[in-house]
Parts: structure tokens; sequence; C-alpha cells
């Protein structure tokens, strides 16, 4: 079973709890299960804890299959009996829980900020919370506005005095955010980024351990990046590389072509693949330059006289080839 699948199945196990927890003829046997099963294994607690939050967000789903997709706008005054169930059926589990923060009890989305790609966003909430959205990024906010899923793509987040402390949640990562505190998250399908800008920043994940302990703080210019393989690694990125999107630009210092193309295609629609022989053949290359973004033409243009490589057009994509 490879991991995408195994997380399928953590998240129908969760979704079937989900089900059964709203249930009105449910057993304290079914509770004694679901209490085994939540401590069985820490991505249990977090995956429930997730598939609880499109529980609130759908407002309750019919036949208690939760939807893969939160509604763009969603907010459901009418849902008081199914909010307060919810609320007894934490109070009553949230103890079991291996996630490291509070699971929220109300947790209706007051808000969905989405991008698309080569497109991005810049929000203030009312809870004087700025956020930066990069291009193909999803975050969903609670009712309150201080409780924030990043489901896809990187986001700058600003808290801003005297405004209350901030939740995050990445994957199975949690951030905490405190007064005059800043942080950039990407979520990618293989990785949760977390790099401290300003203030306090503290970082909740099981794979913590040595002179990173979840819970502390995470010091100013630091990153950590967690893998789905349960490892995490450490260093200080270059700020203005790292920051570059935000003025319309793209840096690479001595980077893989293949990391290069990866992350130019998040901002265009005509994206550049590899084959699996050019792949080999040429992803290694180094590159070392500056892609503004929307004139991608004019970089694919330039790329071929800096490196032995060859590009051509398919319509909605352009492939790479060694020339």
């Amino acid at each position: 079973m490879t991991k995408r699948q195994e997380r399928t199945a953590i998240r129908n196990h969760a979704a079937y709890w989900i089900a059964r927890l709203h249930a009105e003829n449910c057993t304290e046997l079914e509770k004694q299960h679901f209490r085994q099963w939540l401590k069985a294994r820490p991505d249990h607690a977090v995956e429930f804890e997730a598939m609880t939050d499109l529980w609130e967000l759908g407002g309750g789903l019919a036949d208690g299959i939760p939807s893969h997709h939160a509604p763009p706008v969603a907010t459901f005054p009418a849902q008081q009996k199914s909010v307060q169930t919810r609320r007894r059926m934490l109070a009553t589990f949230a103890a079991c829980a291996a996630a490291t923060i509070p699971l929220s009890t109300s947790l209706h989305a007051a808000r969905v900020l989405q991008t698309a790609s080569g497109h991005f966003s810049d929000s203030v909430l009312p809870s004087q919370v700025k956020c930066f959205l990069d291009t193909n990024t999803r975050l969903v906010c609670a009712h309150n506005n201080r409780y924030f899923r990043l489901e896809h793509g990187q986001v700058i987040l600003c808290s801003q005095a005297p405004a209350p402390a901030q939740w995050v949640a990445a994957g199975d990562v949690r951030l905490y955010l405190q007064d005059h505190s800043s942080a950039i998250i990407r979520a990618e399908e293989n990785r949760i980024e977390v790099t401290a800008l300003k203030g306090k920043v503290l970082v909740h994940n099981a794979s913590l351990t040595g002179s990173f302990v979840s819970g502390q703080h995470l010091p100013l210019g630091e990153r950590l990046s967690f893998y789905t393989n349960g490892t995490y690694h450490a260093d200080r990125p270059d700020l203005e590389a790292l920051l570059a999107w935000r003025k319309g630009y793209l840096m690479f210092q001595n980077r893989p072509l293949s990391e290069v193309v990866a992350e130019i295609n998040r901002y265009q629609t005509q994206k550049v693949v590899f084959t699996a022989g050019s792949l080999k053949a040429i992803g290694n290359m180094r590159l070392s330059g500056i892609y503004y973004i929307g004139q991608g033409k004019d970089f694919f243009r330039i790329l071929p006289h800096l490196l032995p490589i060859q590009l051509i057009s398919h319509g909605s994509r352009i492939e790479i080839l060694p020339s």
C-alpha cells in the first residue's frame, strides 16, 4: 500500500467514525473502539481532526460521507444542533487526540481564500491578520478568523497587535502565531515548510526531536521542512529569494533544472514537462537566474541559450529535451 493509499484509508476510517459519533444510536462499545483507534497512531488523530473540519465546513453531510472539497463560502447558522453534538463529542474525546493543538469547538468556515495559477491575493481579516496568498493556494479560515488550514500552496500570515493568537494547520504540522508574529507556510504534496519571519512562532509536529522540540519557538529566519516519510530538515533559506514572489519574480541560485521547472510550473497554465529520459539526462543541470512571473515565454526562449536543451511546444504543455 502506498502512502497516499494508506492516508486515504485512514481518512475513510475517520469519516466513518464521524458519522457514527454523530448518530443517535452510537453505543458505548463503539465509543470505546473509537478511542482505541484514535490512540493507535498519531496520524489517526490528525486525519480525524481534518475530516471533522470538513464535516463542519459542510454543515454535516448527507449519509455521513464527507466531501473532499469545502464550499467556496459556507456558514450554517441552522446547524446549531449539529454543532452542539460535536461540542459534546469533542469534549468527550479530545483527551484521546494526539494532535498538539486544541480542536476548535466551532469550525464553520467564514471564508475560503483561494488563488488560481498565476494569481495572487492579499487580505486583511477582521481579526487583524494579514494574509498574502501565493499562486495556486487554498486557505480555509474558521468563523472566528483565529484558526486556519492551508490545504495547498503558499501563504504569509502576519498576526497584528492587538490580535489574539492564531492557530494554523498544514498537513500534520501545527503553528501558533502570537502578537506581532509572521511566518511563511508552504504545503506541497510531499512536504510542509514553515519559516519564521517575525515574532514568536511555535511549531508542533510529532517528528521533531533533538535540537528542535515540538512546541518550541522557531528561531527567526529558520525554516523547518517536514516530509511525508516522517523526517524533517532545518535550514536558513535566503529570505530575499523566498519572498521574491511578493515582488513578481522568482530567484534561482545554482538550482537543479528540475526544481526550477517545477517552481515555474506553479505560475503558468502551460506546463513544462520532462520525459523519463530527459529528466535523467538534464534534470540535474544547474541554473541561476531570475524568472519574472507572467513572462514565461521570454524565459523559456532564453533557456536553450543557457543550457544544452531544446523546448518543443505541444499546445497545453512544453516538452524539455536534451539538445
